[in-house]
């Protein structure tokens, strides 16, 4: 029905070109009507007005057939790009509104080739649909009429001809649809291995397992290959199997027609002709629905697999966004990723009150940064609940969490583009004054300075700068949102000891008033905040300031000297 609603602003077009086809149809279909006039009554009557007359009309029909057919082309390819368009624009952001857990469902290849290649097919579908549906019901139904009319005999062999059609059709047809699924199963296994090795080239390169690598790929490409060479070779099968039944039941009826033209006066040399041409027109429409047998399995799949993304509910583009306090309170909080065993997450409690600035500090896989997730509302926990200001996450809305949260994640992600357009995140809602003001405060004076200024272009993924600079650029990005909260999730790691503590003191100065929450693994970071929750195998073993810590905390003692030297 999503796909279906997308019609609806192109129905005017629609029905234009199906009339316009219809009646290219019909010109093409009184062809053989007219031509089996010129033989009987012109040519074997030796009349010239005929021959004139018909060759006049014939003309008449023909260039209207062909000026028709330019313009059903022509709206056919409008309303199939305009459909693609569409149902391209309305599968991105479906695809954008699913949460980790559906995302991850299908995976990152799999949306990918749904997105494209599966669209593409369907227009090619919708292209082609209008002719398919005309030329089968004119030539098809129109042809049998008109060939009824001449001789019912010649008729009722063209009728006992069409199941056969259809059987043959029917039976290689069925065997395509898995054919095609498998196939399109592979081409997003060989893109999820294209898009490894490309992502990850370093660590291949690094650890000699590109081979490996490219194995993987090639075994995934030779069998998607293999499934649909031979899905073409069946439906290639279809069109010349067809032909031969109508080439033979073309003979069967010359044979039958000589024998009557001997016995009886009433079928003649130009009802045969007719009749024969009238047969090619049948066979055109059968032949395009063998085609429809031979394709729609592919479609069919390939809608079925459009369709699995538009199945997921709860899409974030129908929530009403709302502003929420800086209050923020974790109540006996427990988290299992989908399809893990244990807890990653265990009665986790912390609270953060507007204005204060609260560490949470762990060793790696403490679980520091999936409790990020569960802030931000990509994914639901299974137990407890979260409190921002006097809204509960369950009441809410992900579109008003994240309104009202501004986050620096642990990867710092820049996109291509100028650092400006990186920092206002490619929006137009802030002022190039309020761009540099975030630049500065993120410390990214000298690196503009040199650059050129905010118009210097990154490219992909940041590969043009290092790692603390995309940390900055990461930062200011963070930091020019309005928001309630702002978290920063390890996004100090790659910064030298003395840039991290001028940073974070312009950072205060900046925030003053607003909450945040530092995710960290650095002691020197956390000591500064108001208050320390120290995490370690997904649980919450402690909390209080620095010095307190120190003294209670022997996890947290450990990682003081191990970092800063000393301890108690």
């Amino acid at each position: 029905m999503k796909i279906l609603s997308l019609f609806k602003k192109q129905l005017p077009l629609i029905l234009l070109a199906t009339l316009l086809h219809a009646i290219s149809a019909l010109c093409a279909l009184f062809m053989p009507y007219e031509m089996g006039i010129i033989v009987s009554d012109g040519i074997k009557q030796q009349n010239a007005t005929v021959l004139k007359e018909c060759g006049i009309i014939m003309g008449i029909l023909a260039v209207t057939t062909l000026v028709l057919s330019i313009i059903t082309v022509r709206l056919n390819t409008r309303i199939a790009n305009t459909f693609e368009k569409e149902l391209k624009i309305k599968v991105f952001k479906k695809i954008n509104s699913l949460t980790f857990e559906q995302f991850s469902s299908i995976g990152t290849s799999g949306l990918l080739t749904r997105a494209n290649d599966d669209i593409s097919t369907v227009r090619e579908t919708v292209s082609n649909s209008i002719s398919l549906i005309i030329n089968l019901l004119v030539y098809y139904v129109g042809g049998v009429v008109l060939v009824m009319a001449k001789d019912k005999l010649i008729g009722i062999i063209m009728l006992c001809v069409s199941p056969i059609v259809l059987l043959v059709g029917y039976l290689l047809a069925r065997k395509l649809d898995k054919l095609w699924e498998y196939g399109d199963k592979k081409t997003d296994e060989q893109n999820r291995h294209v898009r490894e090795r490309m992502s990850g080239i370093r660590v291949l390169r690094a650890f000699d397992k590109e081979q490996e690598k490219h194995e993987k790929t090639a075994k995934a490409t030779k069998e998607m290959v293999l499934s649909f060479i031979t899905a073409n070779r069946l439906s290639g099968l279809i069109n010349p199997i067809i032909t031969v039944i109508f080439n033979l039941a073309s003979v069967i009826i010359v044979m039958v027609s000589a024998n009557r033209i001997s016995y009886q006066s009433a079928l003649n040399a130009g009802d045969i002709i007719s009749s024969i041409q009238y047969i090619a027109l049948i066979s055109s429409g059968l032949i395009m629905l063998s085609w429809s047998f031979s394709w729609l399995p592919h479609v069919g799949v390939c809608l079925r697999r459009i369709g699995e993304i538009f199945a997921f509910e709860n899409s974030e583009s129908e929530q009403i966004e709302s502003f929420l306090s800086g209050d923020l309170v974790v109540k006996n909080l427990t988290f299992t990723y989908p399809g893990g065993g244990q807890p990653v997450l265990k009665n986790i409690d912390f609270s953060i009150n507007t204005g204060e600035k609260v560490a949470l500090i762990g060793g790696t896989g403490s679980g520091k940064s999936t409790l990020v997730k569960l802030l931000l509302g990509f994914y639901n926990a299974q137990e407890g609940k979260i409190t921002f200001g006097d809204t509960e996450y369950s009441e809410s809305n992900t579109k008003s969490v994240r309104k009202s949260v501004s986050v620096a994640l642990q990867k710092a992600m820049i996109f291509q583009g100028t650092v400006g357009q990186n920092i206002a995140c490619f929006s137009k809602d802030y002022t190039d004054e309020q761009i540099k003001e975030v630049a500065s405060v993120s410390m990214l004076d000298d690196f503009l300075a040199e650059k050129g200024g905010l118009t210097y272009e990154l490219k992909q993924l940041g590969s043009n700068i290092s790692g603390g600079q995309k940390q900055r650029v990461n930062i200011a990005r963070t930091i020019i949102k309005p928001s309630s909260l702002y978290i920063f999730d390890d996004s100090f790691s790659a910064l030298d000891f003395l840039t991290e503590s001028q940073l974070r003191a312009r950072l205060n100065e900046y925030l003053r008033g607003k909450s945040q929450l530092i995710i960290t693994q650095r002691i020197s970071t956390a000591m500064h905040c108001d208050k320390v929750y120290v995490m370690d195998k997904g649980e919450i073993v402690a909390v209080g300031d620095h010095n307190q810590l120190l003294k209670s905390c022997e996890i947290y003692n450990q990682l003081y000297r191990s970092q800063m030297g000393g301890g108690l």
